[in-house]
């Protein structure tokens, strides 16, 4: 049973620690995640020392209790992977994004452009370390409100990070190519 969903920046377990009772749900993380370990005694620490994390939490809480655990369907981050071999995404990736853009601030990464923008080559596993290209992205992401990544045409560093850290990943194919799962669909089931 899904009680709901937690977004970026979240706190989660906070009733548990303030109560001093075992946590009543298990939190499941659909993409790549950064997490903070704070224990209930440094908890109430950082709530007695800085009003400002009370007053957040307190509006975590009461967020929460009107949503009633609703489920969020917007995505902070898409990845567009081309499945039929050849399939250009950069013009269908250009228009969804003219669209997106007049509700959202949002940005366009392809290996070509983060190598314009920030002068890597994430295809080039030699060129980057994943830990930089993943410091790279999350920066992306805090400017955006919605990411799109283009993956390459090739299973790489660069579509096996987007893939894992995107909040929804997207297939796109021609309409009259078989339907049976190319190599690039199949290392995409694989990715965690």
């Amino acid at each position: 049973m899904v009680l709901g969903e937690i977004g970026k920046g979240e706190i989660v377990g906070e009733m548990a620690a303030l109560m001093g009772s075992p946590r009543n749900a298990t939190i499941v993380a659909l993409r790549n995640s950064v997490l903070l370990l704070i224990t209930a005694p440094q908890l109430v620490d950082l709530l007695q020392r800085e009003k400002e994390s009370l007053v957040h939490l307190a509006a975590t809480i009461a967020r929460r209790s009107d949503r009633s655990y609703r489920m969020r369907s917007q995505a902070g981050s898409i990845a567009l992977v081309g499945v039929t071999p050849g399939l250009d995404l950069g013009e269908f990736a250009s228009k969804l994004l003219s669209e997106v853009q007049r509700f959202a601030s949002s940005h366009l990464l392809s290996p070509a452009i983060l190598q314009q923008e920030k002068g890597v080559d994430p295809e080039d596993e030699t060129s980057i370390d994943p830990k930089v290209l993943n410091g790279l992205l999350a920066g992306y992401e805090e400017e955006h409100a919605l990411l799109l990544y283009i993956a390459g045409e090739k299973w790489s560093e660069w579509t096996q990070c987007i893939a894992g850290r995107a909040d929804k990943v997207i297939l796109v194919a021609e309409a009259g190519n078989s339907p049976e799962p190319g190599a690039l669909e199949r290392r995409l089931r694989e990715v965690p």
